[in-house]
């Protein structure tokens, strides 16, 4: 089942702030290309530079919903790239036809924001993040320990990122008891724990409950930050932030944000 409409919420959340958004989506089964190129490009003229964009291969979870079939890795990848040019070239202002994994007829955007932002990869491997960086503008990415962090950088700026902007997500658990930060981290987060290439077969919340029902909290704990100290986190982000990245992107799994 699907989430919230990103969409609908980034323009009452832009509106009522001043501060600069990220959204990832994942175009080319749930979500056409030129109908993402639309939004973006209609919030991008709203609130100008204000929104960094992350385009990923997506979950069956999510992109289901349509009654395709789920595509194989390899051929996700390939509509994602073919999406990425897509939008990328829709946002520039011009006409689009495609007969290739996804179909377009002449589209065109008359509704266009004065900078092209860049079109980033969400990579959660090196081989994602070394292909990405053959292509993309940019990476997202998710922190797991240092050590990964570094490695997913290295290859995709080794393999054409350079010096693109490059985002990390990091994903913990804070709260003041740290029972309690453990305790919300394993209730809300344990799927962290599933390998990242299962996570995007699933295509169930009951196959999520399933593949997650065995994790212990031992194991949770050992996947992602946890503390009741936010001079732990304070020095951990110092670290991500030595690696060279451009915007550290903080999310406390518990429910009291």
């Amino acid at each position: 089942m699907c989430p919230a409409y990103a969409f609908s919420w980034l323009d009452s959340a832009m509106e009522a702030t001043s501060f600069p958004f990220s959204v990832i989506t994942a175009p080319g089964q749930r979500y056409h290309p030129a109908i993402v190129a639309q939004a973006l490009g209609t919030l991008l003229r709203m609130y100008p530079e204000r929104l960094a964009i992350s385009l990923g291969s997506g979950e069956a979870l999510n992109e289901r919903i349509t009654g395709e079939s789920w595509p194989e890795k390899p051929i996700r990848n390939k509509r994602l790239r073919e999406c990425a040019g897509v939008i990328k070239r829709l946002l520039a202002g011009e006409e689009v036809s495609s007969a290739g994994l996804v179909k377009i007829n002449r589209a065109k955007l008359y509704t266009r924001p004065a900078v092209t932002p860049p079109i980033m990869c969400a990579a959660l491997t090196q081989n994602t993040a070394a292909w990405a960086g053959t292509w993309a503008d940019g990476l997202l990415t998710s922190y797991k320990t240092l050590e990964e962090l570094e490695s997913i950088v290295s290859a995709f700026r080794e393999s054409g990122g350079g010096d693109k902007p490059i985002h990390v997500k990091l994903t913990f658990s804070y709260a003041r008891d740290e029972n309690f930060a453990k305790s919300e981290a394993h209730d809300q987060w344990r799927f962290h724990c599933i390998e990242d290439s299962r996570l995007s077969e699933i295509d169930s919340v009951i196959g999520f409950d399933r593949a997650s029902e065995d994790i212990t909290m031992k194991q949770v704990l050992s996947s992602m930050p946890v503390s009741n100290a936010t001079s732990y986190f304070v020095s951990l982000i110092h670290d991500i932030n030595q690696i060279g990245v451009n915007r550290i992107i903080l999310h406390n799994v518990g429910r009291n944000q």
